[in-house]
């Protein structure tokens, strides 16, 4: 099954996509409301011309804004999504999705489906910064799309969705606020699976944490996800879960227009990356050191699994700090550690 909170941008290149799956304290509490939906007007528009939805347009941002707590000074909008980078680690990635369709320019489609390529957009994607200093909104609108789901199985793109996300200066919370749409189809608009397989419809709202490693031969970073976390239940009743993307099921349905899904910082989980285990050495050949962060207290034992680098168990126990992790039985490459409450962290098996 493919997963568009995984997928390949020119922006993020992922080498895995592992996170945790326990139930633990989300970065973010999320509530719903309901209020008047308004179109962006006199809005910088990103896409004039009919273009790949795929393409990564640069903002500029007009003040201080955060993902999971941490500022970003590098923020991008593509296929309705949002990617940013933080202030003070050029290595630690953040994406907001706003829905999982692969969405479409509505004028990319010419009778048998060749695109239109640099006709005037019939999807536009815009932002537009509102309010005095000090109380400003960063607002952005995915305007009129269209999903390829829709235009691969049926060869049309009649079924549209409008929505916006608004970032804030007075507070580190942001929201998604959902307009109209001609949805008949939400199982096809939102499908999964591959063509000619049964369709198989995931959608929800998410945000990935990365963490960049850079690759000077190729002169490029490549990005691990360690940490996901998404909305899942009731459209009406919404809640965060941490997940990785299988094993908890998204919301049941799309929002009405005039919905409105606010983000806001969980301040327990603020706390999440100060207080990581540690792990010595790495590159190990084969026993594997815990590392006690000094605030966790006197532990005993700590469970642990170990992942390749295709997402699968290979390994799982617990171990004592006193005694190390023996890796001997794992053949040499790269892994992934999970701790229960710890962000994912790479070790490599020489």
């Amino acid at each position: 099954m493919k997963t568009k909170l995984l997928s390949k941008t020119t922006l993020l290149v992922l080498i895995t996509a592992i996170s945790c799956s326990s139930m633990k304290a989300q970065s973010y509490q999320v509530t719903r409301y309901e209020e008047p939906y308004v179109p962006l007007e006199n809005a910088e528009e990103l896409n004039v011309v009919v273009r790949q939805y795929y393409n990564d347009f640069r903002i500029p941002l007009p003040f201080s804004v955060y993902f999971f707590d941490r500022e970003v000074d590098q923020l991008w909008f593509t296929n309705g999504d949002l990617f940013a980078i933080a202030k003070d680690d050029e290595f630690l990635g953040f994406r907001l999705s706003a829905q999982t369709a692969y969405l479409i320019d509505a004028g990319y489609v010419e009778g048998g489906g060749a695109p239109i390529m640099g006709s005037p957009t019939q999807s536009p994607f815009k932002y537009k910064v509102e309010g005095q200093q000090g109380n400003r909104i960063l607002k952005f609108e995915t305007n009129n799309a269209a999903s390829t789901e829709e235009l691969d199985f049926l060869n049309s793109n009649l079924m549209r969705i409008n929505y916006q996300i608004w970032l804030y200066e007075a507070k580190r919370s942001l929201t998604i606020r959902f307009g109209e749409n001609s949805m008949t189809n939400f199982d096809l608009f939102f499908n999964q699976a591959e063509f000619g397989e049964p369709l198989a419809p995931y959608y929800t709202v998410g945000f990935n944490r990365f963490v960049g490693e850079l690759d000077e031969d190729l002169g490029r970073i490549f990005w691990n996800i360690v940490h996901h976390e998404h909305l899942s239940g009731s459209e009406n009743s919404p809640f965060m879960v941490e997940d990785d993307y299988q094993e908890v099921a998204g919301l049941n349905a799309y929002p009405k227009k005039g919905v409105v899904f606010e983000f806001g910082p969980n301040l327990k989980a603020a706390q999440f990356d100060k207080q990581a285990y540690g792990y010595y050495p790495n590159p190990t050949t084969g026993l594997l050191w815990l590392i006690q962060p000094k605030q966790s207290g006197v532990l005993s034992e700590v469970p642990y699994e170990i992942y390749n680098a295709l997402g699968q168990r290979v390994l799982l126990g617990t171990v004592e700090f006193q005694k190390p992790m023996d890796l001997t039985p794992l053949t040499n490459g790269v892994y992934f550690i999970r701790i229960p409450g710890q962000s994912i962290q790479q070790i490599i098996k020489n």
